[in-house]
């Protein structure tokens, strides 16, 4: 029951706080959502709940559903473009979600079926990338005014993140390392944030977060890496803090680098 509870406040925390820094800021919401953020949560629950050597044979699966989530996030992305209910909000956001969680899946059964090591999943995570970067990098950054947040948005976010994070995470036990490891790379966080953003501002805000994402994922390649080597001997807890320190450190220097790449633009556009 406390590692529920602990599931469950940890991911709201961290759902709402990427919510308000997007509104804010899509960018660095894009950049930290790109952190092991949810990833590194259900990986964590996976040590406790199974054990190390569960986590370090779903650790090329990990890596390789990366690229799934690239595939939700360039899916959903497209969905929003050819989206033939564009004047129906609730319809719209509903197709977009559709197509990501259809492309997160098509790809993730397609990589389990795949003997997976290291080397071949950071292939495959490869080519997904540089997919999905040729469609996203081209995505304008636009500033917006964030609106005011009310008790059924919030509620509507809580069972959101609560959901999900309780249903990947209890798969575990029933799919085995490889479907475990992929959907250990389901965008737990990414998944309700754009979903919300989606729905609140239709295409002004996502599009920006994903393109971070689509750059900051690089940061839970280095955490898969680096929980591969560090858990056989540091142990769950040092090895895990080690891991966070690179990522973060990987992350804020994205940050200093995207700062002068992404395309600004000057006017801010209120959103009634």
């Amino acid at each position: 029951m406390l590692l529920i509870i602990t599931k469950i406040l940890v991911s709201v925390i961290v759902v709402l706080g990427l919510v308000f820094i997007s509104e804010r800021n899509p960018r660095i919401g894009g950049l930290l959502v790109g952190l092991p953020l949810g990833t590194g949560i259900v990986v964590v629950f996976y040590a406790i709940e199974q054990d190390i050597e569960f986590v370090l044979n779903s650790v090329p699966y990990g890596i390789a559903g990366l690229a799934a989530s690239l595939m939700f996030a360039l899916c959903f992305y497209l969905g929003n473009e050819v989206s033939p209910v564009k004047s129906n909000n609730i319809a719209h956001t509903l197709f977009s979600s559709v197509c990501g969680i259809f492309g997160f899946f098509v790809a993730g059964e397609i990589i389990s079926l795949l003997n997976l090591n290291i080397l071949t999943s950071l292939l495959v995570f490869l080519v997904a990338y540089v997919f999905s970067r040729s469609v996203l990098k081209r995505v304008e950054t636009v500033k917006v005014e964030p609106k005011k947040s009310t008790i059924d948005k919030i509620v509507f976010r809580i069972v959101v993140i609560t959901f999900i994070i309780l249903t990947i995470t209890t798969l575990a036990d029933i799919i085995g390392c490889r479907w475990s490891g992929i959907l250990a790379s389901f965008p737990i966080m990414l998944s309700p944030m754009i979903v919300i953003l989606t729905y609140d501002y239709q295409d002004k805000i996502f599009p920006t977060v994903l393109k971070s994402f689509s750059l900051s994922i690089i940061s839970l390649v280095l955490f898969y890496i680096c929980l591969h080597f560090l858990l056989p001997t540091l142990g769950v807890t040092p090895g895990v803090i080690i891991t966070y320190i690179i990522c973060f450190g990987y992350v804020y220097i994205l940050n200093i680098y995207t700062k002068r790449s992404f395309i600004s633009v000057d006017a801010v556009k209120k959103i009634s």
